[in-house]
């Protein structure tokens, strides 16, 4: 079975490089099912940590995706600023295709 994680940098990478509308459409619901099932994993990792309370480790993970949800859109306004628009999505590209690599070993840990 093919995780769908790294779908989430392949149909961001192919709509940037494709450069139409239909492409961006699809390469952003790609990104949404790529990264819909890793919210639950890192939950689960964060109720499995050793020496830490289960609330504890959700309220660590629930910190860092507002934080993430909030200093995101910025961050890639002053990366397009510096580079372009498509410049600044090819860093979400890498940063996707990290989490993709990086899931198999965050999935090891929530088991």
């Amino acid at each position: 079975m093919i995780s769908p994680v790294p779908v989430s940098a392949v149909g961001l990478g192919a709509a940037l490089i494709l450069g139409t509308p239909i492409a961006a459409l699809l390469g952003c619901g790609c990104v949404g099912l790529g990264l819909s099932n890793l919210i639950p994993i890192l939950f689960r990792a964060a109720n499995n940590i050793s020496g830490i309370s289960a609330g504890h480790g959700i309220a660590a993970v629930s910190t860092a995706g507002y934080c993430g949800f909030l200093a995101g859109p910025p961050l890639i306004g002053l990366c397009a600023e510096a580079l372009t628009l498509p410049g600044a999505l090819g860093i979400v590209v890498a940063c996707l295709a990290w989490i993709a690599m990086s899931a198999r070993r965050m999935s090891a840990a929530a088991t």
